[in-house]
């Protein structure tokens, strides 16, 4: 036997007086914010605590440049103070000191990352290593002390400088891999695939690191909640991430592989009179004050060597 109690079957369509279909309330047809979206957005962003959120990682970000002897300008230029440590990750035992541009980090945040790298590369089990005299199969971190404060143009300076010579390259003119296609340019951040580099750059800006975090931020803060509200902070947070992510691709793209642009950046920066350059390359996700020294043998001392 089959038992069968009719129903009243029926339609519901749940909506907001004067909607039009494939019309969003939020979002232009080009993925940009109308007026009442990014109202909306700047609302929800401070009444979900995402703001004070974001200004507290700021903060501890800040703290820890400072600890570590960097003095943050507002005016394109930071100071690495007089004293401070700055340690660069080498396979030389015997490096020297001289004119030579040196790469190096500061805070202990980057110390792991950039030592991590070499841990994972040696084996997790560094004591059995293979003891030949191989360089690669030793690595070594050089401990250098700042002579004297320190000029270092920050990121926005260098890639202001960057954006001025190279700002018409076209995302279309750089391979892309797939992941990044399906995971990140997306929807309405596929027209970030044929925009410039002066294009992105003058939405976007360098700030990659604290903007992803801000990003994450926004999606955890909003997790929950009114759809609408949900689907507008994950486009925001979405946008964030696809356009810090054009930025490094064009960046790395114009820097790495082309020896003749790295070099030309690096001499102009220091005729500009800077000592020392945050390196753009890492700054874009990897690092948080990454530099570069122009002229070490005039600005810094070695002081230890330690193997890792």
């Amino acid at each position: 036997m089959i038992w069968w109690e009719p129903s009243n079957n029926y339609l519901e369509h749940h909506g907001i007086l004067g909607m039009k279909w494939g019309v969003r309330r939020y979002q232009n047809p080009d993925g940009s914010l109308t007026p009442e979206g990014r109202a909306r957005y700047s609302s929800l962003y401070k009444s979900s605590g995402a703001e004070e959120r974001f200004k507290q990682l700021q903060s501890q970000y800040d703290q820890q440049l400072a600890r570590s002897g960097i003095q943050v300008g507002n005016n394109g230029t930071d100071i690495i103070k007089k004293g401070s440590v700055i340690k660069r990750v080498t396979n030389k035992s015997n490096e020297t000191l001289d004119s030579k541009r040196k790469y190096g980090y500061l805070t202990p945040d980057d110390a792991e990352v950039y030592e991590s790298e070499v841990r994972y590369m040696l084996g997790a089990d560094l004591s059995k290593r293979d003891n030949t005299e191989d360089p690669y199969n030793h690595w070594y971190v050089d401990e250098y002390e700042a002579k004297r404060d320190l000029k270092v143009a920050n990121a926005k300076t260098v890639a202001d400088h960057i954006v001025s010579k190279y700002g018409d390259v076209s995302m279309s003119s750089i391979k892309v891999s797939d992941y990044a296609k399906a995971i990140l340019f997306t929807g309405e951040n596929k027209a970030l695939l044929s925009k410039t580099l002066k294009e992105v750059y003058s939405e976007f800006g360098v700030d990659t690191r604290a903007s992803l975090t801000k990003a994450e931020t926004i999606r955890r803060s909003l997790a929950t909640g009114d759809r609408d509200d949900v689907e507008l902070a994950s486009y925001v947070a979405n946008r964030i991430r696809a356009g810090g992510s054009a930025m490094s691709y064009m960046l790395n793209h114009i820097m790495y592989g082309n020896t003749d642009a790295k070099n030309m950046l690096m001499s102009d920066i220091k005729k500009m009179g800077y000592d020392a350059m945050v390196d753009i390359e890492d700054y874009m996700g990897l690092a948080d004050y990454p530099v570069i020294l122009l002229n070490p043998a005039d600005s810094v001392k070695k002081t230890r060597q330690r193997e890792i």
